[in-house]
């Protein structure tokens, strides 16, 4: 919070957009497909304490990882 009582997340801007992607459609949000993207988001839904996100984002990494690997 800063001196006029406004919020101020001081997180990577390109991972954030994701993060209020979420927070605004819930499980319907469209995850990207790379693997390193998504590792960098579940330290972000950890980061946030949103652990209903991070079990999503982790199903999506071990679908993704498993199609990079074929």
């Amino acid at each position: 919070v800063d001196s006029i009582g406004a919020i101020f997340v001081n997180r990577d801007g390109d991972l954030f957009a994701h993060v209020l992607q979420f927070m605004r459609d819930g499980k319907r949000t469209a995850l990207p497909e790379n693997s390193e993207i998504l590792r960098q988001l579940v330290r972000e839904s950890e980061f946030f304490g949103m652990d209903i996100w991070k079990s999503v984002l982790q199903q999506q990494l071990e679908a993704t990882e498993k199609r990079e690997n074929q």
